[in-house]
């Protein structure tokens, strides 16, 4: 399959992208994109139509008034195929698709409560606020999430850091490739004899 789904999507704007799906022709097809909030139950469900120049294509449109209600946040996201309905249904994943896209929140709706931090800048900001809160030799450190107490071992709160540290400082660099911008990290290696 190819697409255009971008890798951020703006909450409040009409998400338009296409796709093409070899061997499944889009007049027998339905092609259908799940995106899943990373760290919740939270899930989108976007069917795509049959494109207008037929064959194997297809036009994915969501209207403004839908997306403007979606959760921003990591999302990881797949695609399928299927027809039939009941016990006549096939459904087929659609392989060497899916990945990872970033809704980002709508600033025109925010208030003054809005929270525009990723899962992961949040989860970040409290576990490292909560280390720098508890005693250096605190081996069971309590975080408040959600308006629940939850204690961690400072271990698992220290490996649960480097896991968001990584998340985080990815979104970055998505952030900063979709800006055209050079993320950097880039090891350049030549080959070839000493000159």
């Amino acid at each position: 399959m190819r697409t255009s789904l971008p890798d951020t999507l703006q909450a409040g704007d009409t998400w338009a992208w296409d796709a093409t799906v070899d061997d499944y022709p889009s007049a027998e097809w339905t092609l259908k994109f799940v995106l899943h909030l990373r760290g919740s139950a939270s899930t989108i469900d976007i069917n795509a139509a049959a494109a207008a120049e037929g064959g194997n294509n297809y036009d994915v449109t969501v209207p403004a008034n839908l997306t403007a209600d979606y959760a921003p946040g990591a999302y990881d996201w797949m695609a399928f195929v299927e027809k039939g309905a009941g016990a006549t249904r096939e459904r087929y994943t659609v392989s060497g698709v899916g990945g990872t896209v970033r809704i980002v929140p709508d600033l025109e709706t925010a208030t003054t409560t809005t929270d525009t931090r990723t899962h992961a800048r949040k989860m970040l900001e409290l576990i490292e606020s909560s280390l720098l809160a508890s005693a250096p030799n605190s081996h069971i450190i309590a975080l408040t999430i959600d308006g629940k107490s939850v204690q961690y071992k400072r271990e698992d709160l220290l490996l649960m850091r480097n896991k968001y540290k990584w998340e985080v400082y990815n979104e970055k660099r998505v952030d900063m490739l979709a800006q055209g911008l050079d993320p950097g990290g880039r090891i350049n290696i030549r080959f070839g004899g000493a000159s």
